[in-house]
């Protein structure tokens, strides 16, 4: 018996889940083209990330960049249902919803619960643009508590981008 149905859940309920975007749409399971924000870098200082924990940030952006968002291992959601006993709710959920923002559980300090729906210490923020297929990748940060990126780091600039193969070399 596997996790998921220790649980009663199945893992497509978590697929399902973690590729829910908004206004309706589902996120990618296709390539997506990935943007690294400067934001990105200050927060991997800020939290003195170590190589082998900026690693599994990076894991991720592959993982999208040729696979979209199809069979991660963490939790990965929109970031528009903050805590309901916080007095800036709605400001907090519309910013979410405006910026099209999502966290990724990256697995920095652990994973926990079943694949597919595993949460961590830290999450990745980032948005998604699905006009133009396209992921930002705007900072990591704890979670608890969950805090969502400022206007500012969302723009911080461009870094690096991962184009979309569609051809790759083998």
């Amino acid at each position: 018996m596997d996790e998921s149905e220790e649980i009663g859940t199945s893992p497509s309920a978590y697929e399902k889940r973690n590729l829910k975007s908004y206004k309706g749409t589902q996120l990618p399971t296709s390539k997506v083209k990935v943007y690294i924000l400067n934001s990105y870098f200050d927060s991997l200082d800020e939290y003195d990330f170590q190589d082998h924990e900026e690693y599994k940030v990076t894991e991720f952006i592959v993982h999208i960049n040729q696979n979209g968002f199809a069979n991660l291992s963490g939790r990965n959601k929109q970031s528009n249902d903050p805590d309901t006993n916080c007095s800036s709710y709605m400001s907090k959920a519309q910013f979410a919803i405006e910026y099209k923002l999502h966290h990724y559980h990256i697995g920095v300090g652990k994973y926990e619960g079943p694949h597919g729906d595993k949460t961590s210490e830290f999450v990745v923020h980032y948005s998604f643009d699905h006009s133009e297929n396209c992921a930002s990748i705007i900072s990591v940060a704890p979670h608890p508590p969950f805090t969502l990126p400022t206007v500012e780091e969302i723009n911080s600039g461009v870094s690096d981008v991962y184009e979309v193969e569609e051809n790759p070399d083998q």
